[in-house]
């Protein structure tokens, strides 16, 4: 093992400074949304920017293995997120809130290798504790080039890989099979419940021609409790119960990137209502719309005002409203609804209203039966996920110090 710099390995660059007018159709950019996903950069639904954009922008398209730094964090939790580039686009560029690393010192690390060791918890952890007591988390070329990480050689890097590279491949085709069932659901969703599939005897309603027997009906009519987080966030603690904000919904709650508080805090600030199994957590705040399934794993839970609680009622269940929030026509509400401040938010009351078609209770019964084998699929496919980074992240520590192992 010996001990390297950064700046030993490869060289950094900031990138791309634009404003709103830059965007148009040209070069694909990648922001720091897409450096969460994953090891390996996102590349779905990038934004582009215009051909004749006026900056000179030679020096800032990515390549293959190419290493992405998160610039700035409003959380120490992210700071110094990195992931690689992988597959991309053709003039793919990055932004501004970024810093890019490209490996040149080919003789000491394999960047497939690095990228693994800097999203490690040991790695991840040194980059909190430089970012701890600042109020904005910037990472900058000084402070990564001076980041000091211990390498094997390359031939066992390349046999720690071999293991590494394996576990992920179970993660993404699992991930895959999610996409794929996610697709499924919706689409069914849509061809009963938007485009009304099968319907043949309409009646008109303040939203238009719908099926008859259906209702008109707002989102406040279908739930029993609509409730907003903490306003007022108490201690944190190491280890505790858990306090989730609006962006640790995917799903399933993602709890790398929750904190936690005491008991005596939980029963304060839930003390006139608990989460249940089955509930649905909205991000209300922040990023708006991002929606988690409440397991009964997760309980006891606890959450801040940037995510709100919804139960359902009996006029409807748990998987059509999961859909039903997962909808363009909800998406649209929520983007044309929000506040415009610096933190993008809704009301709840503004919220309750959203309208739409409610089916019969016949057809949403059939519903829930199609569709909550489906649900529960990629809850289990979650919690696989969950095991096999768990046992990834717990591997690389002891591949290195060769308390395990690997023969090929």
């Amino acid at each position: 093992m010996k001990t390297f710099k950064l700046k030993e390995l490869g060289e950094f660059k900031n990138g791309l400074n634009f404003n709103q007018d830059d965007y148009g159709v040209g070069y694909p950019i990648i922001n720091v949304k897409q450096l969460y996903k994953s090891r390996f950069a996102s590349i779905e639904n990038l934004h582009e920017l215009k051909l004749d954009f006026k900056n000179n922008i030679d020096g800032y398209f990515i390549k293959k293995n190419d290493l992405l730094f998160v610039r700035g964090s409003m959380v120490p939790s992210g700071a110094g997120q990195a992931v690689m580039v992988n597959d991309f686009l053709p003039g793919t560029v990055f932004s501004g809130f970024i810093i890019r690393f490209r490996t040149t010192n080919f003789s000491k690390i394999i960047p497939l290798f690095l990228n693994y060791l800097l999203r490690s918890p040991l790695c991840r952890e040194k980059f909190v504790r430089i970012a701890s007591g600042s109020v904005h988390s910037n990472m900058t070329q000084d402070i990564l080039g001076n980041f000091e990480v211990e390498l094997p050689d390359l031939e066992t890097q390349k046999q720690i890989l071999s293991v590494l590279d394996s576990i992920d491949s179970k993660i993404e085709i699992i991930e895959k099979n999610n996409f794929i069932l996610e697709k499924i659901i919706q689409s069914i969703y849509k061809s009963w419940f938007i485009d009304f599939d099968g319907q043949t005897e309409f009646v008109d309603s303040e939203l238009g021609p719908i099926p008859k027997g259906w209702t008109s009906s707002k989102l406040g009519d279908i739930l029993s409790l609509l409730r907003d987080g903490s306003h007022n966030p108490p201690l944190r603690v190491e280890k505790g119960i858990s306090f989730i904000t609006g962006g640790t919904l995917n799903f399933v709650i993602e709890y790398d990137k929750a904190t936690y508080i005491t008991d005596e805090d939980y029963h304060k600030i839930q003390r006139n209502y608990q989460l249940q199994e089955n509930d649905l957590m909205l991000s209300t705040v922040g990023t708006l719309g991002n929606v988690a399934i409440v397991r009964a794993t997760d309980l006891p839970l606890s959450h801040q005002r940037s995510a709100a609680m919804l139960r359902v009622n009996e006029k409807a269940n748990f998987v059509f409203l999961y859909c039903l929030i997962k909808s363009p026509g909800f998406k649209l509400f929520l983007d044309t609804h929000q506040t415009r401040t610096a933190q993008p938010s809704i009301f709840l009351g503004t919220l309750s209203s959203f309208a739409f078609v409610l089916p019969s209770t016949k057809l949403l019964d059939s519903f829930f039966r199609l569709g909550f084998p489906l649900i529960k699929k990629m809850q289990d496919n979650c919690s696989s996920i969950l095991i096999l980074e768990k046992i990834r992240d717990s591997l690389l520590p002891k591949l290195m110090s060769g308390e395990i192992q690997v023969k090929v």
